[in-house]
């Protein structure tokens, strides 16, 4: 859903392509042990339905009213952009299910939506998922897109399906790269992206423990 960007706002995106998790109607709780000095109790992940993120690629008075929410500046951009491929809007058009790997994770600070984090899509055959999260520049730099990476890590842990996490940045050094090596990414090398030109990989194995402290995820 959510990919790489130029402008300021690219410095807390990574690059992606689709979405993610289940259990629609719970709302999913992470704390990481040092970043909880910044972060309050307020802070959790909504799980995404098709219906959602229909509602807010419509607009964001339409995800509010579906919701209960308020959209923070920004966050619409996410997967409205040039970035977001044609075939994943296609897909979420049609599609009523929901599914772990291809819808997303709302980031929620109280009762206002601040971003966005997703996985590119399910495990592959070697058991690796993609990783991406984009918030809003209202809220950069307080830890939210570091506890947003963390809480993906902890959710593909859990799952047992996965054993290698993947990430890409642009190629330079930035927030988002900072995000990464937080939450114990290690850079891999270059690669190329079809939009985006040169990128760096990033990848870490599911069961390190991260620099940042380990978390709990609790399901309210």
């Amino acid at each position: 859903m959510l990919r790489s960007t130029k402008s300021s706002q690219a410095s807390q995106r990574l690059l992606v392509r689709h979405a993610l998790p289940k259990e629609c109607w719970r709302v999913f709780f992470f704390q990481v042990s040092n970043i909880l000095a910044i972060l309050s109790s307020d802070f959790r992940l909504l799980p995404h339905t098709p219906q959602y993120l229909r509602a807010l690629l419509d607009g964001a008075e339409n995800y509010e009213r579906l919701t209960g929410l308020t959209v923070a500046s920004g966050v619409r951009d996410f997967i409205i952009g040039s970035e977001v491929s044609p075939e994943f809007l296609d897909q979420l058009r049609q599609r009523e299910a929901t599914d772990p790997w291809q819808d997303g994770f709302g980031v929620l600070l109280g009762k206002k939506l601040i971003g966005l984090c997703s996985f590119a899509g399910p495990p592959s055959k070697d058991a690796m998922v993609e990783i991406a999260y984009g918030i809003s520049p209202d809220y950069e730099g307080r830890g939210y897109a570091t506890a947003a990476a963390c809480a993906l890590i902890e959710y593909a842990k859990g799952t047992g399906q996965v054993c290698t996490l993947r990430a890409y940045t642009l190629p330079q050094k930035s927030a988002s790269t900072r995000v990464l090596q937080k939450c114990g990414f290690i850079f891999v090398g270059e690669a190329m992206n079809s939009q985006d030109g040169k990128v760096w990989r990033w990848e870490r194995p599911v069961n390190l423990t991260s620099p940042e402290g380990s978390g709990n995820s609790v399901l309210a």
